[in-house]
């Protein structure tokens, strides 16, 4: 349910990139990933805040150090969009930045509900995810 929420702030992100507000759409990009983020540790820790700093230790700690968010074949580069963004994007974004960061943060977001499916054990044709 959250993580459709991260989705929503997704695609405010693609408007204001259409908008050519760069410094808004970096912000809910990374907005986004936080979410998303937030809405997996929740899954084992309820009491997260909304703080990006401990939403981000505790997503290295539960999902990326544990390999649990690893993808079978790009392992942990959806996980490094989020790290990346949150160490080094206190700079304003110009276009190209901003669009690879909407970019990254769909991608972090379907890698999100990836690692949710897995997590929850759901089965697709016969084959569990």
């Amino acid at each position: 349910m959250e993580i459709s929420r991260a989705e929503a702030e997704a695609f405010d992100a693609l408007i204001a990139l259409d908008e050519k507000d760069y410094t808004l759409a970096d912000q809910r990009a990374y907005r986004s990933m936080l979410m998303a983020a937030r809405s997996l540790v929740r899954n084992q820790y309820l009491d997260v805040s909304e703080d990006p700093d401990q939403i981000v230790d505790e997503f290295r700690a539960r999902f990326y150090d544990t390999e649990l968010f690893y993808d079978k074949y790009a392992k942990g580069k959806f996980a490094s969009y989020l790290f990346d963004r949150h160490e080094n994007g206190h700079g304003v974004p110009d276009e190209d930045a901003a669009h690879r960061l909407v970019e990254e943060a769909n991608l972090f977001i379907e890698a999100a509900h990836a690692c949710d499916a897995r997590m929850a054990g759901t089965t697709i044709g016969g084959v569990t995810l």
